[in-house]
């Protein structure tokens, strides 16, 4: 919407005249001004996003990388132990108080290994396929890979690929809608996509709350990693002290009343949605130990094709894509589970694979 132009000869007279028509016309200029600083403030923020304020890829910018930074904050201590510090080496001894038995995990003939219940973590990545995009799947734990390749991103992939539908355990994602119609698995979130958020609207946007929660998840973080695992009474102190967090971004970014439908809401209203609703799914690895923090895993799992694409391009063949993938899940799982790999292919193109052990069905 353009607004005509006054010159300083119309509005004198107008003024004069018709005092009620000039505030008229200052009121429209002072809507579009809100109209344009709004505008110039999501472009901005456009252009401040990057791969660690938000959820974009690496690739995506471009020659203006930025330069990395940690969000630990420095303490001003130097490295190592501090002087002082009494140590809590543990002395070999010949009569100890416990003992405690290490049971045999892994098969001395096949090398096949007992999994537990180990947290899945999935993760998606665009892939070039026989010139059209199409998805790299990975699904992964701390001893299993695997990747597949499929034209579509959600639920009609994650099926095919046959991982997500089977898996009863704790599924660690970043939020991805589809993920949620797998009703059977405990859904976590990686706290290293919301740390990003976080940062952005720190950063780009001055909300002092979104500054408080990455300090709390970090302090938390790093006392679950000293501690252990919370019991009921610590988890819902934390709890607490995450909602009250949470209460304060509400002050300036209210939840949409109910009967209002669907709105287009801030970057930061939508945040405080999911911090609200899934509250619990994001603090999971406080209660359970085998929760991870984020899904790191599965991103450093995908690394590395990510770096084979950059230097060979795109696959030629939708069948050669999937073979690809076939071949570095085994790898990856044979490197996970400490198998010498040039043992592993020869093993492979023998006709004799190393088969890792499944891990239980769960609950």
């Amino acid at each position: 919407m353009s607004l005509k132009r006054f010159t300083r000869e119309e509005l004198l007279p107008l003024a004069r005249s018709h005092p009620e028509a000039l505030v008229d016309i200052i009121l429209a200029l002072q809507e579009r001004l809100e109209q344009l600083e709004r505008r110039v403030k999501e472009l901005e923020g456009q252009l401040a996003r990057n791969s660690s304020n938000s959820g974009r890829p690496p690739s995506s910018d471009g020659l203006s990388k930025p330069s990395p930074k940690s969000l630990r904050t420095p303490s001003g201590r130097p490295p190592g132990g501090q002087p002082g510090h009494p140590g809590q080496t543990l002395q070999r001894v010949k009569n100890p108080d416990h003992l405690q038995v290490h049971r045999l995990e892994a098969c001395p003939q096949c090398g096949g290994r007992g999994l537990g219940r180990e947290p899945a973590l999935d993760y998606e990545s665009r892939q070039r396929v026989a010139g059209t995009l199409h998805w790299l799947h990975v699904a992964s734990t701390a001893t299993l890979t695997c990747y597949g390749v499929h034209p579509k991103r959600g639920t009609e992939a994650m099926d095919a690929l046959g991982i997500l539908g089977a898996c009863r355990q704790w599924v660690v994602h970043d939020h991805w809608k589809p993920y949620f119609a797998y009703a059977q698995c405990q859904h976590a979130l990686c706290n290293e996509h919301l740390l990003r958020e976080l940062k952005f609207l720190w950063e780009e946007e001055g909300q002092v709350w979104a500054r408080q929660m990455s300090d709390l998840l970090l302090k938390l973080h790093r006392r679950r990693q000293k501690h252990g695992e919370f019991n009921e009474r610590q988890f819902q102190r934390a709890l607490k002290r995450y909602r009250n967090v949470v209460r304060r971004g509400r002050y300036r970014h209210p939840r949409l009343a109910p009967g209002q439908g669907r709105c287009a809401q801030s970057k930061a209203a939508n945040l405080l949605d999911r911090l609200e609703d899934f509250d619990w799914s994001i603090l999971a690895f406080l209660w359970d130990g085998r929760v991870p923090f984020t899904n790191n895993q599965a991103e450093q799992d995908i690394r590395m094709i990510k770096v084979r694409q950059k230097i060979s391009g795109c696959f030629r063949t939708f069948r050669g894509a999937q073979i690809f993938g076939r071949i570095r899940s085994y790898l990856s799982t044979c490197r996970k589970q400490g198998r010498n790999l040039w043992q592993a292919l020869q093993r492979a193109v023998s006709g004799a694979p190393f088969i890792p052990s499944a891990p239980p069905a769960g609950p």
